[in-house]
């Protein structure tokens, strides 16, 4: 490829890359933004997964209160996993754990970063059950939209490569506000009446909910994938993603207080089916129609963007342990039983499952670093002695 010349002075600053060094850095920093992006998605899909199907049992109710805790841990785990990748040269967190772990503990670790992202699809693939319960499809089953869920998600997985990312980047706030204004256009006319109840009704009740929420900030364990940076390049090592994650999450908290808002207090009591919570439209409001087909596309495209992404990093996970292709049809078999798995059992396992995850994730980061800085020191004493 040819460069570009140009006679444009050299005290005129221009966007537009001239050189190839230019260009690859330009590429670089497309990749890294768009793979923060689809960090944000799959952090905002699962803070909303979380609140609309654990709050009410939980919390009293408070279902954004509980939110707020998942864009905390999650920016606290980020926090981690960029200071361990900083010590090795940004380098990739199966390469990472190779190196301090050894090979064999370096592959365990591998596998157990891949098993958290296999709860996160198994977490999609639930709400997705419950959006069939909401007669989205024809048949007026939740199994519908399995078989169209899988091969959209394998399809963008096995296919589309960094496109997943650069249509999670595309639609990172077109999706979230068109949620927001429809939302608001579902709320009925006296919300203010459903405010108060969303307050929850006791303070352990209201924590033991924040931290079953807290489980979404598992996936801010997908930074550690991030494109490295171009050599001698620090500004794309100075990036976390911490940014992009708090948009993301205080996207899903406005939508859940809208989502709150828009039921009726009858409505958020411990004994309504996740379905009707999660679809806070259906047989509780008035307004149905387009706008609830419209709720119910935007919420599954979300979920399929987060599952695809979810799906990815396990790979990539996996790939520190065994071959690409090994890890890409490994992956998809254990997503094919984790669907099965969901279909014939259920959603009670899955939701008793997902807040447990963020505690391995944070453990495992923490862990690893400390291991490093304590082999550092001890080379540091040898190299004095």
């Amino acid at each position: 490829m040819k460069t570009v010349s140009s006679d444009i002075p050299s005290d005129i600053p221009s966007d537009i890359p001239s050189t190839m060094p230019q260009l690859k850095h330009q590429r670089a920093d497309a990749a890294l933004r768009a793979h923060h992006a689809l960090c944000a998605f799959m952090l905002g899909t699962q803070i909303f997964l979380e609140g609309t199907a654990r709050a009410p049992q939980f919390s009293g109710n408070a279902m954004y209160l509980c939110a707020l805790s998942a864009p905390v841990c999650a920016v606290v785990l980020a926090l981690t996993v960029y200071a361990l990748r900083r010590r090795h040269d940004m380098q990739p967190l199966p390469a990472v754990y190779r190196a301090v772990w050894g090979r064999f503990f370096g592959g365990a670790a591998c596998l157990l970063t891949g098993a958290l992202f296999l709860l996160d699809i198994m977490g999609a693939l639930a709400m997705l059950s419950a959006l069939g319960d909401a007669r989205l499809m024809p048949i007026g089953q939740g199994g519908a939209t399995y078989l169209p869920a899988l091969l959209a998600l394998f399809l963008a997985v096995g296919f589309s490569g960094s496109g997943l990312e650069r249509l999670a980047f595309l639609s990172r706030r077109v999706t979230p506000a068109l949620l927001l204004v429809l939302s608001f256009l579902l709320v009925r006319r006296d919300p203010l009446s459903n405010l108060f109840p969303l307050l929850g009704r006791s303070l352990p009740e209201t924590a033991q909910g924040a931290l079953c929420a807290a489980g979404a900030a598992s996936c801010a364990l997908a930074l550690g994938f991030s494109p490295a940076s171009l050599p001698g390049d620090g500004a794309a090592k100075s990036r976390t993603g911490i940014r992009p994650l708090l948009l993301g999450s205080a996207c899903a908290v406005l939508l859940l207080l809208t989502v709150s808002l828009s039921m009726p207090a009858s409505a958020l009591t411990p004994a309504t089916r996740w379905a009707e919570l999660l679809i806070h439209t259906g047989s509780y409001t008035e307004n149905t129609g387009i706008f609830y087909l419209l709720v119910l596309l935007l919420e599954c495209f979300a979920l399929l963007c987060a599952a695809a992404g979810a799906l990815r990093f396990a790979v990539l996970s996996f790939a520190g342990v065994m071959r690409m292709r090994m890890a890409c049809i490994v992956c998809f078999a254990l997503t094919a039983c984790a669907a099965g798995g969901v279909l014939l059992c259920g959603s009670r396992f899955v939701l008793a499952v997902l807040p447990l995850r963020f505690v391995p994730a944070l453990l495992l980061a923490l862990f690893t670093l400390l291991a490093d800085r304590i082999r550092a020191r001890r080379a540091e004493g040898r190299g004095e002695a």
